[in-house]
């Protein structure tokens, strides 16, 4: 089995430590003290393999028509009724959503140039500038982000959303992994139904810990999710979103 990406999770848990002490008599008093203690938890987003991919397919045309059945409209209807209206987005709107992607893609660029170096031959400026660019890329990211579901809100109801919404979580519950010793999934069951009903009940446990893991799994599908299929994802790509989770407060 391939995984697209491997992580860890940090978990503080209440644990002792003996401590060691002679009494007046020459006895020697062991005494338990209650300690804080971190532990890490190692986790992975499965890489789909042929069968996963075709299973996922067929969920989407499931899903899909079931929308229809719903009465929920395809997006290019609803498209044709925006474009009967001028369309759903303003001038200026449109200017702004033109001048982030064209400012994405000089630093895409520019960041493929940098990359054309090897890691040991690159200055320390040369390092920073990598750095930065990487936090550009994900502030431009965030903002069209931000722009498209604003459009996306208006287009939530169709049959393509419903969709994809449903095949995230499919998605989510079949590629999530636990890797202390042999992988497992983290949602285990036979089927969807089962996996989904595990889902189901982590999410209503108040549990911290539980909590991060989820946040780290749908964050980190989501990335994979919404990412081009033009090429493979490496480690390095999932890295940077990881440092992200690692640095959020989770309390």
């Amino acid at each position: 089995m391939k995984f697209l990406c491997e992580f860890k999770v940090k978990n503080t848990i209440d644990d002792f430590e003996i401590e060691k002490s002679v009494n007046d008599k020459g006895e020697e008093i062991q005494t338990k003290k209650p300690v804080k203690k971190d532990e890490y938890k190692n986790f992975g987003i499965r890489k789909p393999n042929r069968v996963l991919m075709e299973e996922a397919r067929e969920f989407y045309s499931v899903e899909y028509s079931k929308a229809i059945k719903k009465g929920i409209l395809p997006a290019a209807m609803l498209a044709k009724r925006f474009s009967d209206d001028d369309g759903s987005m303003s001038e200026i709107q449109k200017k702004e959503y033109a001048d982030l992607y064209i400012k994405l893609t000089e630093k895409n660029k520019l960041l493929d140039e940098l990359n054309l170096i090897k890691e040991i031959e690159k200055t320390e400026e040369q390092k920073d500038q990598t750095q930065i660019v990487y936090a550009d890329i994900i502030s431009l990211t965030t903002k069209i982000r931000e722009i498209e579901e604003n459009q996306l809100s208006l287009y939530n109801q169709t049959a393509e959303t419903y969709a994809k919404n449903k095949l995230l979580i499919w998605w989510l519950l079949h590629l999530s992994y636990g890797k202390d010793g042999e992988p497992k999934c983290y949602f285990d069951g036979e089927s969807y139904d089962d996996k989904i009903k595990k889902y189901d009940v982590l999410l209503e446990k108040e549990d911290d810990f539980v909590n991060k893991i989820l946040k780290y799994f749908t964050s980190l599908v989501g990335f994979w999710s919404a990412s081009s299929n033009e090429k493979e994802l490496t480690q390095k790509e999932f890295d940077l979103i990881i440092k992200i989770l690692d640095e959020q407060d989770f309390e």
